[in-house]
């Protein structure tokens, strides 16, 4: 019998910018060597590899009513059990800029309710039949 693990986390969209280098503090128009979008965070990351390993996966995290919100509810909902509340100042998201030496700046563009609204009559549900929180 597979363990069944439960994982409250953080989800948040990223849009990823590559550039040669970072640009200096001062104003001017900066060309991206490429660029990458996805879902992303601790919780989603750890949420993927459990599933990944074979265990029995549920994973809460408060997203917006908005369109990443819902692509990250559908793709999720693939691989696990996932069970959001609607956070109502949107899903979370990051950009982050990554310069030729690997170097990483990230803006939290929406970092989300600081005091989502929680159905914790669900969660406590969850955690109940949870061998692993």
């Amino acid at each position: 019998m597979r363990k069944r693990v439960l994982v409250l986390g953080g989800l948040e969209g990223w849009l990823t910018l590559y550039v040669d280098a970072f640009p200096s503090a001062r104003p001017q128009m900066v060309f991206c060597k490429g660029f990458h979008e996805t879902i992303g965070g601790t919780g989603f990351g750890k949420a993927m590899n459990l599933s990944r390993l074979g265990f029995e996966v549920s994973f809460h995290s408060p997203l917006g009513d908005d369109s990443l919100g819902s692509a990250a509810r559908s793709e999720l909902s693939a691989h696990m059990t996932f069970v959001s509340d609607i956070d109502p100042a949107g899903t979370r998201r990051q950009i982050h800029i990554i310069n030729n030496e690997g170097e990483r700046l990230s803006y939290f563009v929406n970092h989300g309710s600081l005091d989502p609204n929680l159905n914790c009559k669900t969660l406590e549900r969850i955690i109940a039949s949870s061998d692993v929180v």
